[in-house]
């Protein structure tokens, strides 16, 4: 009897362990089903043909946060064909590097939008000018979270653009990231 009960206590524990993990990852931090940032090669970029000055991939603090993102100087597009999972949201941070906040400049104009691949029109899904030098308030990663579960099941474009500001053509020190970009299931 006490072979049972050992055995059955060890299964117990495996279960317990298994729905705690389980747990921890819906509860947590939302599951990446596509990483846009290990995805980017394959991504559309314009201008075409620019190189690390205007795309890079950089493990970036800001705010005293790290993440890993894309670092996109305006005037810049960077379009992913994704098939959209259902319950599937879009998660992103919106940055400036540091370096740039007690510098001249007016910010960056950062816009999302998507088009569906079989004749959709394009529809814009974020426009957030994040202008650290002006605002203290963004002197951080900006969280963005937006659902495409309208999306669910179809091939659409992903359409990630900056921009100089909405003031004006100012591209100074437009150090723009984009945090952790992810398609993710809803937790």
């Amino acid at each position: 009897m006490t072979r049972n009960r050992w055995i059955l206590t060890a299964c117990a524990v495996v279960l317990v362990v298994l729905a705690g993990v389980w747990y921890m990852r819906r509860g947590g931090q939302p599951v990446a089903v596509i990483d846009l940032v290990q995805t980017l090669p394959e991504a559309v970029k314009k201008p075409v043909g620019a190189g690390a000055d205007l795309f890079a991939v950089k493990d970036e603090r800001i705010g005293g946060d790290l993440l890993r993102a894309i670092y996109a100087h305006p005037p810049t597009r960077i379009t992913w064909t994704v098939v959209v999972p259902n319950d599937a949201w879009l998660r992103t941070s919106l940055g400036v590097d540091e370096q740039a906040w007690d510098k001249d400049g007016d910010g960056v104009l950062f816009l999302i939008g998507v088009r569906a691949v079989d004749g959709g029109n394009y529809e814009t899904l974020l426009t957030e000018h994040v202008d650290p030098h002006g605002r203290s308030g963004d002197r951080r990663w900006v969280p963005v979270a937006i659902d495409l579960s309208a999306y669910g099941g179809r091939k659409i474009e992903i359409i990630f653009n900056t921009r100089t500001s909405l003031k004006g053509d100012d591209s100074r020190n437009d150090f723009a990231y984009w945090g952790a970009p992810a398609v993710c299931l809803r937790p």
